[in-house]
């Protein structure tokens, strides 16, 4: 993991904040790289998966963070999340 992270409780967490490491499944899948940009709506399906906590970025480092692909991110999420219903 980076060293510079904060692990907070997925209650917490809020749109905007980006992920210090990549967000694994209970099986290890990749759900999120690296630097991912949490969004509402990936913060509403993350417990779906399992996740209760997340370590993201503090505020100060978040704002230089490298900025992920986001027509990639969508499209893995898009996969990922596929066969689960709209809530």
């Amino acid at each position: 993991m980076s060293s510079a992270y904060q692990h907070i409780a997925l209650a917490d967490v809020r749109p905007g904040m980006v992920l210090s490491d990549v967000l694994l499944d209970r099986q290890g899948q990749v759900l999120l790289p690296q630097g991912a940009i949490l969004t509402a709506a990936i913060i509403a399906l993350l417990p779906r998966h399992g996740v209760d906590m997340l370590a993201v970025l503090p505020s100060a480092v978040a704002s230089v963070a490298p900025q992920p692909d986001h027509g990639a991110v969508q499209a893995r999420l898009a996969r990922l999340f596929r066969n689960c219903d709209a809530a």
